[in-house]
């Protein structure tokens, strides 16, 4: 499907453990193996050694207790991209982007291909008292009556969000209005 959008993003179950399988699944969406790259391996050595608090060239690679291939490996023939926080690497191929999930991973990630993603989006938010289990209707019309993306985001302290994107402003205002008089709104 990645073929019908400009772009794919997907974020998540990066590293070892037996749910981290979102690299694997990239790969065989691609047909493609698992390879542990020259850079990316360096680069978690390079983690690794400032973790231990050694000079990288100090760090015998052959005794770190680090599964570097199930760490690291990306699909063959992607593009890798170094963790700049973070200890797994996310990966570029073709026009999907894999990045970690923790925010401060994935927002410094992004900042590194921030500049291959174009195009003028707008974007207005509104809060909402209304819980988000209650929204699903009103969001559903809301998707079919505007060509606009929707998001809701909860909060633990009673506002939530809802975030219209769009690349027309004056449809995303719209959309704000037609919201607003829909949804319960702080006083």
């Amino acid at each position: 499907y990645h073929a019908e959008y400009g772009a794919v993003i997907v974020t998540g179950g990066l590293g070892p453990t037996h749910d981290d399988v979102t690299m694997d699944a990239v790969a065989d969406a691609f047909g493609r193996e698992l390879v542990l790259e020259d850079e990316v391996r360096a680069d978690l050595i390079e983690y690794m050694a400032d973790y231990e608090g050694v000079d990288p060239d100090e760090l015998d690679s052959e005794t770190v207790e680090l599964d570097l291939a199930a760490w690291g490996a990306t699909p063959a023939g992607a593009r890798p991209l170094l963790n700049p926080v973070g200890l797994c690497p996310g990966a570029a191929i073709e026009n999907v982007y894999v990045f970690p999930g923790p925010p401060a991973e994935f927002e410094a990630m992004f900042d590194l291909v921030a500049e291959e993603f174009g195009g003028d989006a707008v974007s207005e938010t509104l809060a909402t008292t209304a819980p988000e289990g209650s929204l699903t209707d009103t969001l559903a019309e809301f998707r079919e009556r505007f060509d606009l993306v929707v998001g809701s985001y909860p909060s633990s302290e009673g506002t939530n969000r809802l975030k219209v994107t769009g690349s027309d402003p004056d449809t995303v205002a719209e959309g704000i209005e037609w919201l607003r008089e829909r949804v319960s709104t702080p006083e």
